[in-house]
């Protein structure tokens, strides 16, 4: 009685893998380029220093904290104008009702407290 060869001896695999010689170089090849692109991504990760990144990291966080200063700086100057526009039609209406004719029926009239 003859006995079966095993599946993978006839197909010339074994767990798996091919055991021809053009598939090993075909995955010795594979295995080969996936080391040389690692390799190189770890190269290219570390072109920067590392004091040379916390410096540009410590730049990065410095300059949102000035946008920010430059932020709120522009908001008080928009403020800043608003209030001086107030200002000025204040200064205006006063002046006009210290001019207004009512002002010399007082007994003491509004111009007067201002001398004092």
């Amino acid at each position: 009685s003859r006995t079966k060869a095993s599946p993978a001896l006839e197909t010339g695999t074994m767990n798996g893998t091919s055991a021809t010689p053009t598939k090993r170089r075909e995955q010795r090849q594979k295995e080969v380029f996936e080391k040389e692109q690692a390799d190189y991504w770890a190269r290219i990760s570390n072109v920067i220093s590392e004091p040379t990144t916390t410096v540009w990291q410590n730049l990065e966080r410095e300059m949102v904290r000035y946008n920010s200063v430059l932020s709120e700086r522009t908001k008080l100057l928009t403020e800043t104008q608003s209030i001086r526009a107030q200002n000025e039609e204040l200064k205006m209406l006063i002046n006009r009702y210290l001019g207004a004719k009512v002002n010399e029926e007082l007994i003491v009239p509004p111009f007067a407290m201002s001398e004092q």
